[in-house]
């Protein structure tokens, strides 16, 4: 994994956005990212695993390692988020909005295992551009949060802060059931962790 490593962007490519040879290089860039650590990941390493010459990435947006790792960490979270989001808006009701949204994002968790160690793990020793990334994805979940407790709790001041802590201890709870391999075991305890994160 010898190479260019991880640095800011120099280019942004002149592919369009449907490009297939840059959501191959988000899925091998996420898969390398997870089996050797973001800042391992070279042009030279994305080049070899989508058979084309290091210079020619430069036509592509997600050429670059940290531009490829980071979408393919917004991709993967907002799958994730998107199974969360889903499950708590066909709820009536706070409690049974958030039992049954973590259960969904758990089992997401669960079934996509790339996107649980790049979204959980792998991103936690990103450089600074994808520890801004990951603070966006954290924001954007919060509000969501807030929000769903808006609908369910209308006329109520939203209690940010502590739903910013329950998004929190939730998160950190699923990051380190995913680095300890225990992903399996996290649906059977929704109530567990919601108790434990304060929901």
């Amino acid at each position: 994994m010898a190479g260019t490593a991880l640095r800011p962007p120099t280019q942004t490519g002149v592919c369009g956005s449907g490009c297939m040879t840059c959501r191959r290089l988000r899925e091998v860039g996420a898969r390398l990212a997870v089996e050797h650590g973001v800042d391992n990941v070279t042009v030279e390493d994305l080049a070899d695993a989508v058979g084309l010459l290091p210079v020619q990435l430069a036509l592509h947006r997600d050429g670059a390692p940290h531009v490829c790792i980071g979408d393919a960490y917004l991709e993967a979270s907002a799958r994730l988020h998107a199974a969360w989001a889903a499950r708590f808006a066909e709820q009536d009701t706070w409690s049974g909005g958030i039992g049954a949204s973590t259960e969904a994002l758990l089992q997401a968790v669960a079934e996509d295992g790339v996107a649980a160690q790049l979204c959980f793990v792998a991103i936690q020793r990103g450089d600074r551009e994808l520890l801004r990334l990951r603070e966006r994805v954290r924001r954007r979940n919060v509000e969501s949060l807030c929000e769903q407790y808006a609908l369910h709790h209308p006329g109520e001041p939203v209690p940010e802060i502590h739903l910013e802590l329950v998004c929190g201890t939730l998160l950190h709870q699923i990051a380190e059931a995913v680095a300890e391999d225990r992903v399996g075991v996290l649906a059977e305890r929704v109530d567990e962790i919601l108790a434990v994160a304060g929901a």
